[in-house]
């Protein structure tokens, strides 16, 4: 708290940094999945992070497991997409991505729910568990083309331009597809049907259960961090 002082951090602010720390607690323990798998074999590494995240890769793809396992190529697509990516947590109502921003990163829903904003702040499109969005401005080396929020606390993960160039120059065909969804989104905005999703039983098993207010019903008792203030 002494930092909020030196650095004249306001009460509103020092609410956000205390909620966002009060849920990476919640979440994660105290335990960052980085460096929990710094220094593992790769295999073991590997291993781990499609056990993680390979639910939610084959949902945004669109492929099976039946798929993955028997096509070699399509294996080694995953398991090389699941060791990229980074897991991050946003707070109910935190901005990921700001129109008319550069494009750095694509994002992989893995719990909760986003919005795509319109400039009266209104939301034009919900997405949730297994859905992925940003891969326009990557794709096509344009701006965000909206504003994102998170409409609920959220796990999202993260691949970086790089990170994706790299994965797509090895397996084009995924390419094929994502570019595909990328120029669809691009040419028909928030009516694209690539938005048109139904969730598995998988992607709602790590989904919110979402109240009669659109809030995620979950233990918000945080007045032990926010009364230090």
């Amino acid at each position: 708290l002494q930092f909020f002082k030196v650095y004249d951090i306001s009460k509103a602010l020092q609410e956000q940094v205390l909620k966002h720390y009060y849920y990476l607690w919640n979440r994660t323990k105290g335990v960052s999945p980085n460096e929990l798998l710094t220094g593992l074999p790769p295999t073991i590494r590997t291993t781990v992070c499609q056990t993680m995240y390979n639910d939610m890769i084959m949902e945004a793809f669109d492929v099976n497991m039946e798929e993955v396992k028997q096509n070699k190529d399509t294996l080694g697509f995953f398991r090389l997409v699941a060791t990229h990516i980074k897991p991050r947590l946003f707070l109910e109502g935190s901005l990921i991505v700001r129109k008319d921003d550069a494009g750095e990163e694509m994002f992989f829903i893995q719990r909760g729910h986003v919005g795509l904003m319109a400039e009266d702040d209104t939301i034009i499109k919900s997405l949730g568990p297994g859905q992925h969005f940003g891969e326009v401005a990557l794709l096509h080396n344009c701006t965000r083309s909206h504003t994102i929020k998170a409409l609920t606390n959220c796990d999202i993960t993260v691949l970086t331009r790089q990170d994706l160039n790299d994965v797509l120059e090895k397996f084009p065909q995924f390419s094929d597809q994502l570019k595909r969804t990328a120029a669809d989104r691009k040419m028909h905005g928030t009516k694209s049907l690539t938005y048109t999703y139904t969730p598995s039983e998988a992607a709602l098993s790590r989904g919110f259960t979402i109240d009669s207010q659109g809030r995620k019903a979950e233990d918000s008792n945080n007045k032990g961090l926010l009364g230090l203030l």
